[in-house]
């Protein structure tokens, strides 16, 4: 009986240690956040004790078992050796007209086909939807048209896409699609234009971040797009100048990204003076105009398309990555397609 006793005079004890402890807490943490209601408090509490929770080897197992390895691009030594990640930003960096666009449609489209059952949104600061859906459709073929027998002067057959569309009734397109041939890119293009998201026009940065926190909502989304950084501005009151506009909109986009569960991907012109050094596949040196972007993001490339004679090849070069792993890849332009494929 004795022990009994004894028994439950410890237990009391240690309860009524616990509720002092529990009581000074919530004391110390109304100090630190004046003016909180007691529910509220007792929620930061709860938050305290999540984010300072200790180390436990089922939820270390089921962070790697959820884990991802990143965006799935189709591009199996890229995906091998480089990852672009979930929760942050990638900057896809060229000069003009060098590659950024193409490089990123071919992302774009590959991933789509890659990642089922989520979406992908792809915002466009220089184009318009029309013509980002005929480069898709042509990009996701598998062979041209007989461009001799279509125009005997010299087209493209992105020209010839565009008068299929205007010269052809819908029926016929999806009849000649079903077929495969030179229209399979129509076919191949609409087994996924489901969950490609399309979205032209001028955005400053803010209406952008809403544009994806609104549309993460009811949808699972793959990834995200931008093409380009310098055409997204700042809203009115800020000052709109590079570098320091350039500086502040990758500040946000950073910090939301770092919210997200999928990769945000930026596109973002150099200087038209960027140095093509070259050692064999690969730069030697940062360019100047890229100095401090490393900061702002998880994994950087750049893309350069070769000048003649090699005008239909591709280098995406590792400037920086949060793995440290530098390298760089070789992909061949179809001529006609503009389709992307890993070479050498």
């Amino acid at each position: 009986m004795g022990d009994q006793k004894r028994e439950g005079h410890e237990t009391t004890r240690i309860m009524g240690e616990g509720s002092e402890r529990k009581n000074f807490q919530t004391q110390r943490l109304k100090t630190m956040f004046p003016g909180k209601t007691d529910a509220e408090i007792v929620r930061i509490n709860r938050r305290f004790l999540q984010d300072a929770e200790p180390f436990s080897l089922s939820n270390l197992k089921e962070a790697m078992t959820t884990d991802t390895d990143g965006l799935s691009t189709g591009f199996e030594k890229f995906d091998a050796d480089v990852s672009i990640p979930e929760g942050a930003l990638t900057l896809v960096c060229g000069g003009a007209k060098r590659g950024k666009t193409l490089f990123m449609l071919n992302l774009l489209y590959n991933a789509a086909r890659a990642v089922r059952g989520k979406h992908m949104l792809y915002y466009t600061c220089e184009t318009t939807r029309p013509a980002l859906e005929l480069k898709l459709i042509n990009l996701a073929g598998t062979k041209p048209f007989d461009l001799d027998a279509e125009n005997p002067r010299p087209s493209s057959n992105l020209a010839c896409w565009k008068r299929k569309l205007t010269s052809l009734t819908e029926a016929e397109l999806l009849k000649f699609a079903a077929a495969e041939g030179a229209y399979a890119g129509l076919k191949n293009f609409m087994e996924v234009a489901g969950r490609i998201h399309l979205v032209d026009g001028p955005y400053d940065v803010s209406r952008l971040i809403e544009s994806i926190r609104l549309f993460s909502g009811p949808f699972r989304v793959g990834a995200v797009f931008i093409d380009f950084l310098q055409g997204v501005s700042l809203e009115e009151g800020y000052a709109d100048s590079a570098p320091a506009a350039d500086v502040e909109k990758l500040n946000r986009l950073r910090r939301f990204a770092a919210g997200c569960d999928f990769p945000i991907v930026v596109a973002t012109q150099i200087s038209p003076a960027f140095p093509l050094h070259l050692e064999e596949d690969g730069w030697r040196d940062w360019p100047a105009s890229l100095e401090g972007l490393q900061h702002f993001a998880d994994l950087i490339l750049a893309v350069q398309r070769l000048p003649h004679p090699d005008e239909n090849v591709l280098i995406a070069r590792v400037l920086a990555s949060r793995i440290g792993h530098e390298t760089s890849f070789r992909f061949a332009i179809d001529p006609h397609l503009f389709n992307l494929s890993e070479s050498g």
